[in-house]
């Protein structure tokens, strides 16, 4: 073998004296100057603006998930506040109160005269309370105390979430 072919071999990564030769060979443009290293201004512009077309499409899809979580943990807390009301009714044998506050988005559930629970929705998940009914009572025999039905909205943003209470003391979304 020729010098020439030996030098060949190593480049392309065959063996030598038992040896295995590998170059690495840069990949390079040729600007004005020479060769030059790095991207030109055109793909830098391009791929800034795909970031930011990017960006601006998944901003607001981003809060809309998050209000879309906030509203479902608020109505998740309500619902489980109503089954609360109804099991401690039946458990204690007396009339249980869930009053909510729609000015505040608070509920309070309440047994007698002691309060056995207040949630703050608007401290916990800032969202918005609407209901048709500002009490909800439930009698000792777990069935909602009075004629009427009430609807409970949670909402933030464009996201609404509905809760219903039958008069009946069942809750369903």
């Amino acid at each position: 073998m020729q010098q020439s072919d030996v030098a060949r071999k190593a480049v392309l990564g065959f063996r030598t004296h038992d040896a295995i030769i590998v170059q690495y060979m840069p990949i390079h443009r040729f600007g004005r100057t020479g060769f030059t290293w790095g991207f030109t201004l055109i793909e830098l512009i391009i791929a800034i603006v795909i970031a930011v077309i990017t960006t601006v499409i998944a901003i607001p899809r981003a809060a809309s998930f998050l209000d879309a979580i906030d509203v479902r943990g608020a109505t998740t807390d309500a619902e489980a506040l109503f089954a609360s009301a109804r099991q401690l009714a039946l458990t204690r044998g007396e009339r249980t109160t869930v009053e909510i506050d729609t000015a505040s988005a608070t509920f309070t559930l309440r047994a007698g005269p002691d309060i056995i629970r207040h949630r703050d929705e608007h401290a916990l998940h800032h969202v918005k309370i609407g209901a048709t009914r500002a009490t909800v009572i439930y009698a000792p025999n777990g069935a909602g105390f009075g004629a009427s039905n009430v609807t409970i909205t949670v909402t933030k943003g464009s996201v609404a979430e509905s809760l219903f209470v039958s008069r009946l003391g069942r809750v369903r979304r």
